[in-house]
């Protein structure tokens, strides 16, 4: 049996990346909770430098594995992320992707 976990919720967010957020000793209270879909940077239609939304920003999320888990194979879907993404979990590269605002998943089994 395979089983999504849905990821939309309950996110941290830093619009200046940082690596130290991925060390154990990160404090997330320093971040924005926020939930997804996001924008990270609200620009208006017309009249804006295109350096404003050219960032790496960084998101954070924590949740923990349900005994109802064991025994099945458990993906972590992402609906979608603008151009590329790394995703990490307990500090370790698990996947990274590239395509604007598209789909897809990691097995976390």
């Amino acid at each position: 049996m395979t089983r999504k976990v849905s990821m939309n919720r309950n996110w941290k967010f830093q619009s200046i990346f940082d690596q130290d957020m991925m060390l154990e000793q990160f404090d997330s209270t320093k971040l924005e909770a926020i939930e997804l879909p996001h924008t990270n940077k609200v620009l208006p239609f017309h009249y804006f430098d295109e350096s404003e939304y050219q960032m790496i920003c960084g998101y954070r999320k924590e949740f923990y594995a349900d005994q109802s888990w064991i025994g099945q194979q458990i993906l972590i879907e992402f609906e979608a992320v603008a151009h590329k993404a790394e995703v990490f979990l307990n500090e370790k590269l698990i996947g990274f992707h590239e395509g604007g605002y598209t789909a897809f998943s990691f097995d976390v089994t």
